[in-house]
């Protein structure tokens, strides 16, 4: 692997683990950061991969990948009511 895909690969991790932090997913009893992390990056690759389908189906495909994030962050946004947990700290409206 090159420098740029590994480049590539640690940006699009960040950008699952941003979402799975921001749906407020966490398991139960984290004695480890193992286990946290990758809960968030799968809850954080599934909203990706959903709101990819959405975009699709609606008909804006692939292309726009700011609408695909920020469609994703709504999505963990409306999600985070059913996990029990509050609003990020820093967030203005509780609906990020």
């Amino acid at each position: 692997m090159d420098v740029l895909g590994l480049v590539a690969l640690c940006i699009v991790a960040a950008e699952w683990m941003g979402l799975g932090w921001l749906s407020g997913v966490d398991w139960p009893t984290p004695k480890f950061w193992a286990p946290r992390w990758a809960i968030r990056l799968l809850v954080g690759s599934c909203l990706t991969g959903f709101a990819q389908l959405v975009l699709a189906a609606i008909g804006f495909g692939f292309a726009s990948i700011p609408l695909v994030i920020a469609s994703a962050a709504v999505g963990a946004g409306n999600q985070r009511p059913w996990t029990g947990k509050s609003a990020p700290a820093g967030c203005c409206s509780g609906w990020c």
